[in-house]
């Protein structure tokens, strides 16, 4: 078996001939966040490519990812402590039109 990936892997997502990797960037942290990039790997082809978070997200959930994304935030939002949300809200900012987190 050959070794296809060097970083610790947050997610693993199968998907027809391959799978993508969710994992955290090397040297990409700031101001306390962490960056999270995602891989695809082929196996018809071998190849490597980088793809996006909704790529990612797609083959994970479907269609629906974005309706998913944005109920299950909501619903994260609704079980935080009152005094706790100020802080999240300063922690993560939800795009107003979408209410996905960014």
């Amino acid at each position: 078996m050959d070794k296809v990936f060097d970083n610790s892997a947050l997610s693993i997502q199968p998907i027809t001939n391959g799978f993508i990797i969710a994992y955290r960037k090397e040297d990409e942290e700031q101001n306390g966040k962490m960056t999270v990039a995602y891989k695809m790997f082929s196996f018809e082809s071998g190849q490597v490519n980088n793809v996006t978070r909704n790529v990612y997200l797609l083959s994970k959930f479907g269609p629906a990812y974005k309706q998913i994304e944005a109920t299950a935030t909501e619903r994260l939002i609704e079980k935080l402590p009152i005094d706790f949300k100020p802080s999240f809200e300063k922690i993560y900012n939800l795009d107003a039109e979408t209410k996905r987190l960014i």
